[in-house]
């Protein structure tokens, strides 16, 4: 099983619930890569085309806009990377093929909410106490919910300051141990993920 299939477990559910509409008559208007079909993104990820560049382009402006235009949000998209989005996006399509992408990406958003920083954040860098060439770009609030959810298993007992340490380091090898994926130490996509999804 590979980590992204590991991954795919806490949004899957999240993107079951039906599209939110715009207008009295539930219907919007959608531009660009948004209109094509569910169906045409998935091949054009899976072929790697040009066009598979224009997708994951129009939902960066997507994610842009809803940072702009939405109450209480700083960042929507707050540590999931473009590559994490479309892996989730391409999951629900392949079951929605014919939906318009746009729609697709609507509800992805949605699944995003709960997670989003609403406030501006510093970024801190977490780097790899066995290799410093590994660093990673971190909002530091989402480090304090990181070290939250790590005191919540059982795992890190200090303060959850948002502050990269050994102490946070040596917590996210234990839960990564525990869930059995790669032991890193770090905040990587698929530990963000698996310490963050919903409890069902």
């Amino acid at each position: 099983m590979t980590q992204f299939k590991i991954a795919s477990v806490a949004i899957a559910l999240l993107l079951s619930v039906p599209a939110v509409a715009a207008d009295r008559d539930k219907a919007a208007a959608i531009k660009g890569a948004g209109a094509q079909s569910c169906e045409n993104f998935v091949a054009a990820r899976k072929e790697k085309k040009e066009l598979y560049g224009i997708y994951v382009s129009w939902l960066q402006g997507m994610l842009s806009g809803y940072n702009l235009m939405a109450a209480d949000t700083y960042d929507i998209a707050a540590w999931q990377t473009p590559e994490l989005m479309a892996y989730f996006l391409d999951q629900f399509c392949q079951k929605n093929p014919t939906i318009p992408f746009g729609q697709a990406s609507s509800e992805l958003i949605k699944a995003l909410v709960p997670m989003r920083v609403e406030e501006r954040s510093d970024i801190v860098t977490f780097t790899s106490s066995s290799d410093s060439k590994v660093q990673i770009p971190i909002y530091k609030e989402i480090l304090r919910r990181v070290q939250r959810e790590l005191a919540k298993r059982g795992h890190y007992d200090s303060v959850a300051d948002g502050i990269p340490g050994p102490r946070t380091e040596q917590a996210l090898k234990d839960f990564q141990k525990e869930r059995g994926i790669a032991v890193t130490g770090i905040p990587d996509q698929v530990t963000l993920v698996l310490l963050f999804e919903q409890k069902k």
